[in-house]
């Protein structure tokens, strides 16, 4: 057992659920799973939910190895489905027994202090987050800060979730505003979750110590087309909260989009910056084929964290 933990036992109250989406990661999640084993948090109850999405190679098989030996309750739970990290969270939160739950990417991998670091600022706000830092082989803590998981919004300047790795939150708050709508079975789901998240109302704070590293993506072919899905999820999440994305869903939005990549083009200086640009505009591209796409067929309906049902372990 790493030093500075406590075994909790199923019959105790779990504090805090860490919650893993997981789809075909037997060899990258084992690096997340050292690092939550790795926690320094004293008194803290607390355990962690694997949500596998289907699995195709042996993910399931490496869960069950560590779980042996696991130093808090490791449970694995099917969320086979439905394809996409939305439905995985779902049925995650759903079969928590946490007071509060916490996300993480199944590939990432999260600093020793990351559990205790939220503990305290959950007693006194509903959502919490941190610094998102790059994870680098071999492992460093110093990284460059690539984002911060709650940020001001930029319509409201209120803080507000920015996507699904390095969040905690009341669980009670999560199956209030109904978590991710896995309608959204590729991209937008994290948009549209943060969005609704701050039209609850509930309350979100900053936490420093919160460290999460991420593991940015590699190959320019694979970012590009995520840049490009991404756009197309984003197109559906503006069109279904319309009232609050009208500047996206006007004329003016398609008139602007030549003269910013042409000002983003002028400004060139530097390799970074034409890649840059071109990920602007693959990004407008997805925007526009997602719109394209709503004129041909309607919204898919919304299927929030009530839609899940029975949770089964595997």
């Amino acid at each position: 057992m790493p030093e500075g933990n406590v075994m909790v036992t199923n019959d105790r109250p779990i504090r805090i659920s860490v919650v893993i989406p997981a789809f075909n990661e037997a060899d990258s999640i084992g690096t997340q799973l050292n690092a939550l084993a790795s926690q320094i948090s004293p008194g803290v109850d607390w355990g962690v939910i694997v949500a596998d999405n289907g699995s195709q190679d042996k993910t399931v098989e490496v869960l069950r190895a560590h779980k042996e030996t696991f130093p808090v309750p490791l449970r694995i739970v099917d969320a086979s489905a439905v394809q996409g990290a939305a439905y995985a969270f779902n049925v995650g939160v759903t079969a928590a027994r946490g007071e509060s739950v916490a996300f993480c990417g199944a590939d990432d991998r999260v600093d020793r202090g990351w559990i205790a670091a939220m503990v305290e600022p959950l007693t006194q706000t509903e959502v919490v987050g941190g610094p998102i830092r790059r994870l680098e082989s071999p492992f460093r803590t110093g990284t460059d800060v690539l984002w911060n998981s709650v940020a001001p919004s930029r319509r409201t300047g209120q803080l507000m979730a920015v996507g699904s790795g390095n969040i905690a939150m009341h669980h009670d708050v999560y199956m209030a505003f109904g978590g991710f709508d896995h309608s959204h079975t590729r991209y937008g789901s994290d948009l549209d979750f943060g969005v609704r998240l701050q039209e609850s109302g509930a309350s979100v704070g900053f936490v420093e110590e919160m460290v999460y590293f991420f593991r940015p993506t590699t190959s320019s072919m694979t970012l590009l087309r995520k840049v490009l899905r991404s756009g197309q999820g984003e197109a559906v999440v503006w069109k279904r909260h319309e009232g609050l994305f009208r500047k996206e869903n006007s004329r003016s939005w398609w008139l602007s989009i030549g003269p910013e990549l042409i000002r983003a083009a002028a400004s060139m200086r530097s390799r970074s910056d034409a890649a840059g640009v071109l990920r602007l505009g693959v990004s407008r591209l997805g925007q526009i084929n997602g719109k394209w796409n709503l004129r041909r067929r309607s919204l898919p309906e919304q299927q929030l964290v009530d839609r899940v049902g029975d949770v089964h372990e595997l």
